[in-house]
C-alpha cells in the first residue's frame, strides 16, 4: 500500500502555492496611492480595469493539476493505481515549469507590469515601485516543493520490479 503521506503533502503545498498567489505582489504606496495587485492580476480598487499581468494563474493551474494527482493517489480504487506515477510526473513537470513565471516576474519586473504604469501616466515612477520580493519568492519555493513532493511521489507509486515483470509475462 503505497504511502498517503505524498498526496496530503502535495495538497497542502499546493494549496500553500495558491494562496501565495492571492497575496499583493506589488504595492503603488511608494507613489501615495493604496492599490495593491496580486500574482493573479487582481485588484480591490477601482482601477479594477487597469492592471499587471496575472503570472500567478500559472501557479494555480500547476497547483490545481498537483491537487488532482494527488487525489488520484487517495483513490482507493485499484484500477485508477497505475496512472499515479505518469500523474505524479506531469504534476512535478508543470510545477517545474510553473516556477519560472514568479522567477521571470522577478528577473524582469516588466513582464509582470504590462502596461500598468503606462496607465496611470506613471512611468518616471518606475523605480519607485518595488515587487513585493518576499511573497513572490515564498510563492516560487512553494510550487518548487509542491514539484518535488510530486516527484517524489510519482517515484514512490511505481510498482516494484517483480510487479513489473509478472505484468510483463502475463500479457
Amino acid at each position: 500500500m503505497p504511502s498517503r503521506l505524498y498526496p496530503f503533502a502535495t495538497i497542502i503545498a499546493a494549496a500553500t502555492s495558491i494562496a501565495l498567489t492571492a497575496l499583493p505582489w506589488i504595492r503603488l504606496d511608494p507613489l501615495g496611492v493604496t492599490i495593491s495587485w496580486n500574482g493573479l492580476g487582481m485588484t480591490d480598487s477601482y482601477l479594477d480595469d487597469i492592471g499587471v499581468v496575472g503570472v500567478g494563474w500559472v501557479v494555480v493551474a500547476a497547483s490545481v493539476v498537483a491537487i488532482l494527482a494527488a487525489l488520484i493517489g487517495l483513490m482507493p480504487s485499484a484500477k485508477v493505481r497505475p496512472l499515479l506515477p505518469l500523474a505524479n510526473a506531469a504534476a512535478a513537470v508543470s510545477c517545474a515549469l510553473a516556477a519560472l513565471a514568479p522567477i521571470i516576474t522577478l528577473i524582469s519586473p516588466s513582464v509582470y507590469y504590462g502596461d500598468l504604469f503606462v496607465s496611470i501616466g506613471a512611468t518616471s515612477e518606475i523605480p519607485l515601485v518595488p515587487l513585493n520580493t518576499p511573497v513572490i519568492v515564498s510563492t516560487t519555493i512553494a510550487i518548487l516543493i509542491t514539484g518535488v513532493v510530486c516527484a517524489f511521489a510519482a517515484v514512490a507509486a511505481r510498482p516494484d520490479p517483480a510487479a513489473r515483470a509478472a505484468s510483463a509475462t502475463t500479457l
